[in-house]
């Protein structure tokens, strides 16, 4: 069975994101929403670009998340499990 691509890694990170109470949300869902029960993560419009066809990363996905609990570090470690390494800005304001 062959390892799976960077591709499939970021996908499985997300999950386990959502499964830990993430919103993955569009521009305007970010700029608007925020309650206590889930932090949000913003991906680029173009985030499957970033991806070759071969599910190799060829350029850096920029995230933008807020929250009013969450910290970097759970979103670090959801793709550090898939051994991708993630920098992240400081949260959005809410």
């Amino acid at each position: 069975m062959p390892a799976p691509s960077q591709a499939e890694r970021f996908r499985r990170a997300l999950d386990r994101l959502r499964a830990d109470l993430f919103r993955i949300v569009d521009a305007e869902q970010f700029a608007s929403e925020l309650n206590g029960k889930y932090a949000l993560l913003r991906l680029p419009p173009d985030a499957t670009a970033a991806f070759d066809v071969n599910g190799n990363l060829v350029r850096d996905v920029a995230l933008e998340w807020k929250s009013h609990s969450a910290v970097a570090s759970r979103i670090q470690t959801a793709f550090a499990r898939e051994q991708l390494v993630v920098a992240l800005p400081p949260a959005s304001d809410s």
